[in-house]
């Protein structure tokens, strides 16, 4: 707890004297961040967090996934991959192809989607050129209906991640690539939070497959003035407890 609430008064003293922030009320700007460390507080007991994590956001659909897909492209041992939907279009044979690609090479791919999300959106020849490149293709829970999973993470050599809103398909993408149907935000994120990321990840492999893997605890560099994060894992045991708290 002592090292929740020093990081805490860190965390608050760099927002007060943030001096990026231009042209804001220093009374506003002080109850917007006192707003923060009241929820933080909340925050603070529901999971790990960590500091030093240096992330990028991506707006526009086209850039967020020519990201992801130069990222697939450049592993060269490892690559999980979660969403809810992916769909048999031109975002989608994008992600497969690289997928399928990597997989060829020797990286270790597992693609998880939700089989609630992606039903009507995936055909069996997307998904049979997928396991003949030797991707691990995992449907979750096509079994309870109410029990769905909404996360987007994208894991590459536990080096790099990406999360957020997108899911892949060409809705979500611009007018280059797909069809600006939808405004969605990507994250790009290096440094230790990709631990958590990485848990969050494998608490959905172990649950879907009933098998236990864990891997070995990695030493992240911080980054100079890199940025708090904090992953609120959404699985079912945890999600009551997550909004209880807000």
């Amino acid at each position: 707890m002592f090292k929740k609430t020093k990081f805490l008064k860190k965390l608050l003293n760099r927002v007060l004297n943030n001096k990026n922030i231009l042209n804001i009320n220093k009374f506003l700007w002080k109850k917007i961040a006192f707003n923060w460390e009241y929820l933080l507080n909340k925050l603070l007991k529901l999971s790990g967090f960590t500091d030093g994590n240096l992330i990028r956001i991506y707006t526009c659909g086209d850039s967020a996934f020519s990201q992801m897909i130069g990222a697939i492209n450049s592993a060269k041992k490892q690559i999980w991959l979660e969403t809810y939907q992916i769909q048999d279009d031109n975002i989608g044979n994008l992600i497969g192809k690289a997928l399928s690609n990597a997989s060829k090479k020797g990286v270790e791919v597992i693609l998880i989607y939700d089989s609630l999300g992606s039903a009507n959106l995936l055909s069996k020849k997307f998904i049979y050129k997928l396991k003949k490149s030797g991707v691990k293709v995992i449907s979750f829970n096509p079994i309870i209906i109410w029990n769905r999973n909404h996360k987007k993470i994208l894991l590459i050599d536990q080096k790099l991640a990406f999360c957020g809103g997108l899911n892949i398909t060409n809705e979500y993408a611009g007018l280059k690539l797909g069809t600006n149907k939808f405004r969605d935000t990507l994250i790009k994120i290096k440094g230790p939070i990709i631990q958590d990321l990485s848990l969050s990840f494998l608490n959905t492999l172990n649950e879907t497959t009933n098998k236990i893997r864990s891997e070995k605890k990695i030493s992240y560099k911080k980054f100079h003035n890199g940025v708090f994060a904090q992953v609120l894992n959404s699985d079912k045991k945890k999600t009551y407890i997550i909004f209880k708290n807000l």
